[in-house]
């Protein structure tokens, strides 16, 4: 999140680590939720919407791009996502989409201007019980069986990052690799 005290610091060092980093944009919901300061939204001009993403962006040092944090009606609105898409085109950036509504517009706009964009595929902690963890990932496994890949995002909670580590650490013996997000 480029909001936060640590990002500044946090980036370089899991950049440095080996981790890619994405810049947690704060977009508009439906919901109405504030989603934190530099928010985008649909209703800013477009000048305001670059400048908020170039605060982001700087605050995030060595981002390779950026996924939505909130969204749903900013990333359902093409005209809004054009000079996001444009910005990052320009830096060489990628866009991700957390896919937080069902009307995404992402992946087209950013692949008008020669963006890489992809969606998730699988919400791992909507449910933070183990049982629904473990199930999210057992649909991670199906969905990369029948198209070939497939992608999943969660929280940093404990559950989650337990269960995960139990299972990367088998995915290979189940015939899964595991590829970084920019592949």
């Amino acid at each position: 999140l480029p909001f936060t005290e640590d990002s500044r610091w946090l980036a370089p060092a899991a950049a440095k680590r080996g981790h890619q980093v994405l810049v947690h944009v704060p977009m508009q919901s439906l919901s109405g939720k504030d989603a934190g300061p530099m928010m985008l939204s649909v209703d800013l001009p477009e000048a305001e919407i670059r400048r908020r993403l170039a605060w982001d962006l700087e605050q995030v040092p060595g981002a390779i791009g950026i996924n939505n944090h909130e969204g749903s009606q900013f990333t359902a609105d093409a005209a809004a996502l054009q000079p996001v898409a444009d910005m990052l085109a320009a830096r060489g950036l990628f866009f991700f989409d957390s896919r937080t509504g069902p009307n995404s517009q992402v992946v087209r706009v950013a692949r008008r201007y020669g963006l890489l964009s992809a969606g998730r595929d699988i919400f791992l902690d909507d449910s933070q019980a183990e049982k629904d963890i473990a199930s999210q990932l057992t649909a991670l496994e199906a969905r990369a069986k029948s198209e070939g890949v497939a992608i999943a995002i969660g929280h940093p909670h404990d559950v989650t990052l337990t269960l995960l580590a139990k299972w990367t650490a088998n995915a290979g013996r189940r015939g899964f690799e595991l590829i970084p997000l920019s592949e």
